[in-house]
């Protein structure tokens, strides 16, 4: 058994039945057998979601897979000067054939910064989101822009985009 961190947002199967804050066991296909930590209580065999970046996991949300067909997944640097990121950008410059084009319009956002920063979604006029460092928000917004910067030191935004 592997003691491997997990990638975020990879998807496996608890093994066991874990209660939230406790070590239990779970399969990853390219990791294979790793100890992780519920954030939430895991019943055994259901599909999770690694969630943060010290193995935290939850179980993961099917809907999701079947209301959106295009998704995305971007590290964003962000420091004082803010940044804006284009939804679908990664995933076009990854797959040049994906069908959505160069960018698409996200419904459900599941963001993850390293530090504290601000979020904006559609204009860098809209009113800002403070999000603090290492947790997960989710956010159902439609949007085809985010725009990040740190509250005081720089940092990096795991973005997840549906749409």
């Amino acid at each position: 058994m592997s003691t491997s961190r997990v990638p975020l947002f990879t998807r496996g199967v608890a093994l066991e039945t874990i209660m939230q804050g406790e070590v239990g066991v779970a399969y990853f296909e390219d990791l294979g057998e790793v100890k992780v930590r519920a954030v939430e209580n895991i019943v055994q065999y259901s599909e999770i979601i690694a969630v943060d970046g010290q193995n935290g996991v939850k179980e993961y949300e099917r809907k999701s897979q079947y209301l959106f067909d295009k998704e995305d997944y971007a590290q964003v640097t962000y420091g004082a000067t803010e940044v804006t990121y284009e939804i679908g950008t990664n995933a076009y410059n990854t797959d040049g054939t994906a069908p959505w084009g160069k960018r698409f319009s996200a419904k459900r956002l599941l963001l993850l910064p390293s530090t504290n920063c601000r979020v904006r979604f559609n204009k860098s006029t809209r009113v800002q989101h403070l999000l603090f460092a290492n947790q997960q928000y989710e956010f159902w917004v439609k949007t085809t822009l985010i725009y990040v910067t740190a509250q005081a030191v720089g940092g990096t935004l795991e973005v997840h985009a549906e749409g």
